[in-house]
């Protein structure tokens, strides 16, 4: 009997001692697909998707980054958040070395690339390769952002949005503020065939630091 009655003293104490490790954050990094969320990721390194794949992030998703890591889209990223659900890449902490590498999308099999209702928040990029385009940075794409925030970024270059080379793509009801570049506080774009689409966005309170 003296058994039986410290057996569910025994039960609770391994529940608690399990819980904690069973409600960690996971931890991401590598190349990314199929779905992620809802809940918090710590991001630990570099995520890739991989031209062929796609990675689709649910709403309500945020993902804390650890360290200098950098988002390379190659396939088909879709974020697609809510206005009371939306998808948050930021630090983890508020300092330096949290502060990440990014989204940067790449040539056209990342066309049909989709944010919505995502916030892109303390990046900065300032060394080569990646010394253009702070928060988000497209080359010859023509992804979809629409009623996203890009905010508190750096780059030498394109503080908060780098676009160059050919494609087009669509900047609708964002805001882009308290970015900060060498040129182009906000928003850069480099060659001028290109067809970027911006409508419906706030671009404020963003500084650059040439003459």
């Amino acid at each position: 009997m003296l058994r039986l009655r410290f057996l569910p003293f025994a039960i609770a104490l391994v529940a608690w001692l399990i819980l904690p490790a069973a409600n960690a954050q996971p931890q991401i990094y590598g190349n990314l697909s199929g779905s992620l969320g809802p809940g918090e990721y710590i991001v630990t390194g570099d995520c890739n998707v991989q031209s062929g794949t796609t990675l689709t992030i649910e709403p309500g998703t945020t993902f804390l980054h650890a360290t200098h890591a950098t988002w390379t889209i190659y396939g088909t990223l879709s974020a697609q958040g809510t206005e009371s659900e939306p998808i948050i890449f930021e630090r983890q902490y508020e300092n330096e070395s949290c502060k990440w590498g990014g989204i940067r999308i790449y040539n056209s099999s990342a066309n049909n690339t989709v944010l919505d209702y995502c916030v892109v928040d303390y990046c900065k990029n300032s060394y080569y390769p990646t010394y253009y385009g702070g928060g988000i940075y497209v080359s010859g794409s023509t992804p979809t952002i629409m009623n996203t925030t890009i905010s508190n970024c750096y780059a030498s270059s394109g503080g908060g949005i780098y676009v160059t080379g050919g494609g087009g793509p669509l900047f609708d009801g964002c805001t882009i503020i308290n970015n900060t570049a060498g040129n182009g506080g906000g928003i850069y774009i480099y060659n001028q065939s290109n067809n970027t689409s911006i409508k419906n966005s706030i671009i404020v309170k963003n500084s650059s630091t040439s003459t």
